[in-house]
């Protein structure tokens, strides 16, 4: 079944191109379960990059799941689905973001983002723009090409919305990432 028309395959040159879904998938996290909610539509390789991070955030979901019988708030930053930062924090979201966007500052040019919690407005400000990485880099703008999050609140579309090429999906799926389900 086709699910959804993307911008091009793995070349740009590769259109049309779509990602088809198998009817019967019970998978909440298959990538068509994903809804654009900003931006362009995603490439294959962006679909590509977001189930390789998808699975990080997984496995260490399920990590705390088995170490303390709870998950923290956990984020994924990543460049063609390899991870560049990765972050925990039991109380505050903010310092996930801030930590993960930091792991490789360099690397995450251009990548992708992940959390299993809500993007705020304030949230939302971090992956646009960072004092820190200003004063690092001497730029405090993120280019991130992908951010992926349960839910996102209107205010946090509309910062990250202000790059276009920048695909927003959502997944409530998210919240509680696993591998495997049990039915």
């Amino acid at each position: 079944v086709k699910s959804m028309k993307l911008l091009n395959g793995e070349k740009p040159y590769q259109t049309p191109c779509h990602l088809f879904a198998v009817p019967d998938d019970e998978d909440p996290l298959s990538m068509h379960r994903f809804k654009l909610l900003s931006g362009e539509a995603p490439c294959f390789t962006n679909l590509a990059d977001l189930d390789c991070i998808v699975y990080t955030l997984c496995l260490a979901h399920e990590a705390f799941l088995k170490k303390f019988g709870r998950a923290p708030f956990l984020a994924v930053a990543a460049k063609h689905g390899n991870p560049c930062g990765f972050a925990a924090d039991w109380r505050d979201p903010g310092v996930v973001v801030e930590k993960a966007l930091f792991g490789n500052p360099g690397a995450i040019w251009g990548g992708e983002f992940i959390t299993n919690f809500a993007i705020n407005e304030d949230l939302a400000a971090l992956f646009y723009e960072s004092d820190a990485r200003k004063e690092r880099f001497g730029s405090g703008f993120w280019m991130l090409d992908l951010v992926a999050a349960p839910s996102f609140l209107e205010e946090a579309l509309a910062i990250l919305g202000k790059r276009r090429a920048r695909k927003v999906l959502e997944n409530k799926a998210l919240e509680d990432p696993r591998l495997f389900r049990k039915a």
